[in-house]
């Protein structure tokens, strides 16, 4: 899960940020070195954290690329996901990750 949610914080060739590698880190915690990374058809029973932990780090950096759209729809295939079930949960996360960052702000946003 870790490599592919890297690739994907990369396709958009804007380089690795900082915060889209901490927030990597955080969902996926600290995996010791020593272990060997699952297949990826590991990740067909848990489909629905991939996806939504692929778009919660696709924007991260304030954007959604195409490239990263494609990628996702590219993984969303191979875990047998239709482009309606995609669509449903990227209106779903997108919409939850809006909500949490308008929580976030505070005035001092506002006034700079």
């Amino acid at each position: 899960m870790e490599l592919e949610l890297e690739r994907l914080a990369q396709i958009d060739d804007q380089g690795f940020d900082p915060d889209e590698a901490a927030l990597i880190d955080r969902l996926v915690g600290g995996v010791p070195a020593d272990v060997e990374a699952a297949p990826f058809d590991a990740l067909w029973a848990h489909a629905q954290v991939f996806l939504s932990a692929c778009l919660t780090v696709a924007v991260a950096d304030g954007r959604y690329s195409v490239e990263q759209a494609r990628h996702v729809s590219i993984l969303a295939n191979r875990l047998g996901w239709s482009a309606f079930q995609l669509s449903a949960l990227e209106g779903q996360m997108l919409t939850a990750l809006e909500e949490v960052g308008w929580s976030r702000m505070t005035v001092a946003d506002w006034t700079d």
